[in-house]
């Protein structure tokens, strides 16, 4: 009887080892990490933070890691209660227009600001029935006065982080300026040695373009590993090429 959802990860909190990407976890946590950073532009660090102190919880570190094979009791519950009701604040916010995707950025945007008040009133209803089912408890919580919804609202706030904006020559010539990212066998399992995780940085400006690899990802930010394999390249008459050719 749960509605759909859906769930995201932000790949900063993906494990680089030195074979493989490991830790890769997705769970209604990271997708309160994965919407903190998207819709408030901060790092993984700074989303921790903020969803933690959200949430009640004293370990950061654990959102983005699997709390099933630990076994951490206290988490999955909260998981389970963030899930359902993930699902349930979505069904209602789609109505009209509203694409899939503003109705899971609305009820997203729902948890981030009223999920103390939801799991205040998820408690109440437990213990008035202890036995009931956590998607009942949900749905009751959700009918508290503190925890109800403004749909509306909720969904006005979604649509100014999911809609996109025309993009003008000047942006994409800063954004090339900036440095663009990219990764190459990051989800293979490299144990072998056949292939190796390789993250580059490119970047561009009046005509020229250098692509950089062998960037690593260390506690949220790229960090250049070293200058093997970097490419200069020019736009000539006859197209791209490779000045270091």
């Amino acid at each position: 009887g749960k509605k759909g959802f859906s769930f995201l990860a932000p790949v900063a909190a993906y494990d680089l080892s030195s074979s493989a990407i490991s830790g890769a976890v997705i769970s209604p946590l990271t997708t309160l990490v994965s919407h903190d950073m998207i819709a408030n532009g901060t790092v993984l660090n700074t989303a921790k933070t903020n969803v933690s102190a959200r949430l009640g919880v004293s370990d950061q570190a654990k959102l983005t890691k699997d709390f099933v094979s630990s076994n951490d009791a206290t988490l999955k519950a909260q998981a389970q209660m963030l899930t359902m009701a993930l699902g349930e604040v979505k069904a209602q916010a789609k109505t009209g227009d509203t694409t899939d995707r503003q109705a899971l950025f609305a009820a997203l945007a729902y948890l981030q600001k009223q999920v103390a008040d939801l799991q205040a009133a998820f408690a109440a209803a437990k213990l008035d029935d202890p036995n009931a089912k956590t998607l009942d408890l949900v749905k009751l919580a959700l009918q508290d006065e503190k925890a109800k919804l403004a749909v509306a609202e909720l969904v006005e706030e979604a649509k100014k982080v999911t809609e996109s904006q025309p993009v003008s020559a000047s942006s994409v010539v800063a954004l090339l300026e900036q440095g663009l990212y990219g990764a190459e066998n990051a989800l293979k399992d490299c144990s072998n040695n056949q292939c190796t995780p390789n993250y580059w940085k490119m970047l561009g400006s009046a005509g020229k373009f250098t692509q950089d690899n062998d960037y690593v990802l260390s506690d949220g930010a790229w960090v250049k590993d070293s200058t093997i394999g970097d490419q200069n390249w020019a736009l000539s008459s006859a197209g791209w090429k490779n000045e270091n050719a």
